[in-house]
């Protein structure tokens, strides 16, 4: 008799604890349903949450307190093809820690289901020699094709999502514009110089996945949508075939401005030229 009451207590647990589980899940799917879709900006139209970092980047055990913010389901279908792509050819170029681990437990299932792209990055696998500090050593690594324009759509994705979810701001393409891009040396550089190195009135720092997706943004006082950014995924090191082949690039900088705001025109030709 006491064997089977403390089954049954055991039972009831259990049947509590998923209750529980799943009011907590449909609350935190209504707090984002109706809402602004934090890309397109449209109000009430978000229908889901979404991972401003996908969980696709990250190893399973390391998908803990990821940022969500509201989106529309048009949004999240758009943002969740970038991240499939990126997820699936950046790891890579990876420095990070785990990228052995990625690479075989979660990209190779992905190009077994995605022959196409497969096809193209062994049809694109080159060998060069490349430079990671700027000139000083050099070494022979394997290079593939990636579409730097598709993952540079991404990342601007990921700004507008966290510039809401650590200051609560939307960036409405008709008046915000957000540009970015990989730098070369000379770039980061002026970067460092102009925009890292100033006081603002907010900063953060982000690091998911025990450094897998890494970032810093800025924020200035004079208008809260002007905001600067840094960030890598999986330090995935990446060269820039027509201008810089042999140099390797991690860090993607991105910007928003208020557009006309003074020099807003000057600051999209700089996150574009350098």
């Amino acid at each position: 008799m006491t064997s089977l009451r403390s089954n049954a207590c055991f039972f009831w647990s259990i049947v509590l604890a998923y209750i529980k589980a799943q009011a907590s899940s449909v609350a935190m799917s209504k707090a984002y349903k109706g809402k602004t879709c934090v890309y397109c900006c449209t109000p009430k139209s978000s229908e889901t949450a979404d991972h401003v970092v996908a969980t696709a980047f990250l190893p399973v055990d390391k998908r803990e307190k990821l940022p969500k913010v509201p989106a529309c389901m048009k949004c999240n279908g758009v943002k969740s093809r970038l991240e499939h792509y990126a997820a699936t050819v950046l790891p890579f170029g990876a420095q990070h820690g785990d990228a052995t681990a990625i690479l075989t437990t979660m990209v190779q299932p992905r190009l077994e289901r995605n022959l196409p792209l497969a096809r193209d990055l062994n049809a694109g696998l080159r060998h060069h020699m490349v430079t990671d500090d700027w000139g000083k050593t050099w070494h022979e690594a394997g290079t593939m094709p990636f579409d730097g324009e598709r993952v540079a759509r991404l990342y601007t994705m990921i700004i507008k999502g966290l510039a809401h979810w650590h200051w609560r701001i939307e960036l409405p393409e008709a008046e915000c514009g957000i540009h970015g891009s990989f730098f070369r040396q000379a770039g980061e550089d002026l970067v460092q110089r102009f925009f890292m190195g100033r006081a603002h009135a907010q900063r953060v720092n982000g690091n998911l996945g025990d450094g897998a997706f890494v970032y810093e943004g800025v924020q200035w006082a004079e208008d809260p949508r002007l905001t600067f950014w840094r960030m890598s995924l999986y330090g995935a090191a990446l060269a820039d075939d027509k201008n810089a082949p042999h140099e390797r690039l991690r860090d993607f900088y991105g910007a928003t401005a208020p557009r006309g705001m003074r020099g807003a025109d000057l600051l999209a030709g700089l996150m574009a030229g350098v």
